[in-house]
Order: structure tokens, then sequence, then C-alpha cells
């Protein structure tokens, strides 16, 4: 059974160890609000980069990501719901001097780029920008409910970035 400490005052925690839980969790934000900072600085000051590659392989990843929130019960509460549902579209490159990087592009590149294929790779981060590179034709979009068409044959421009 849990007794209330010695000052009366009907918390189960002693002084003391309120005292570290505050500065744990005080820490715990700081460390938070830290990453958080580091990752905005870096995304804002990345550098678009053009480079000779090759587009080694290439791959979909079906995701999903879920919505905390409060319920506004009687007696409160925590639920989830499914917030965005999709499908990322990554490419791994190999550069030059035989380094690799994998970088998230969109269905328009990945329904047509060729495996094997080298061109002009324009990046930033990991956002893939555009690759000029060889194409396996035209041929429509796989997505579901889209009538557009993308691609044309041989080298071609391509930007994940629809304008």
């Amino acid at each position: 059974m849990l007794k209330a400490s010695a000052s009366g005052n009907g918390s189960f925690f002693s002084p003391g160890m309120t005292t570290f839980l505050t500065i744990l969790c005080i820490a715990i934000a700081a460390l938070f609000l830290v990453f958080l900072l580091k990752n905005l600085f870096l995304a804002l000051t990345e550098k678009e980069q053009v480079v000779t590659a090759t587009l080694i392989s290439k791959s979909k990843e079906a995701y999903s990501t879920s919505r905390v929130y409060v319920t506004s019960s009687g007696r409160g509460g925590v639920a989830a719901a499914p917030a965005e549902r999709g499908i990322g579209y990554y490419f791994t490159f190999e550069f030059e001097d035989g380094t690799q990087k994998t970088l998230r592009g969109d269905s328009v590149l990945y329904n047509v780029a060729v495996e094997g294929g080298s061109g002009t790779l324009d990046y930033k981060g990991t956002e893939l920008i555009s690759f000029t590179g060889p194409t396996e034709g035209t041929k429509p979009s796989q997505e579901k409910n889209s009538y557009e068409f993308v691609g044309v044959n041989n080298e071609s421009w391509f930007s994940s970035k629809r304008h």
C-alpha cells in the first residue's frame, strides 16, 4: 500500500524524488528541442548537389502514420487514428567515388527510371530533385485513380517536383 509523504501534502513522492523527476522531464524536453532544431537547421542550410551517378536500385514502400489525441470523454483517455497513408518511393544511387546514397523521389521517376542507368543526379539532403538518365519509355502511372501518362523515350530529364 502506498503511503503519503511525511510532509502531509498527499504526494506519493518525496520532495527529493519530485525534484529529480522534474529535472528529468526538463532534460528530456531539452534533448528533444535540440534534436528538432538541429534537423531544422540542417534542412534549411543543406545545399543542392549536382553529380554524376548510377541508379543501382529503386523500391517502394507503403507507409501509414497515426495521430494520437486525448479523448474528451468524462474519464479522459488517449486514442489513435490513421492520419496519412501512401507509398514512399526510394532510389539508391552510386556516385563516381563508390559511395551510395538513398533518396526519396516520386512515382513519376519510379515508373520510368532504369536501374543501372547513369546520368546527372540533382538532390538536396535526402530529396531527389531530378535525375537525367535512360528510361523505359512512356508508360501509364500505376497510381489508383490516376489517368496521367509519364515519361518519354531514351535520355530524358525527370523532376520529382511537379511544376
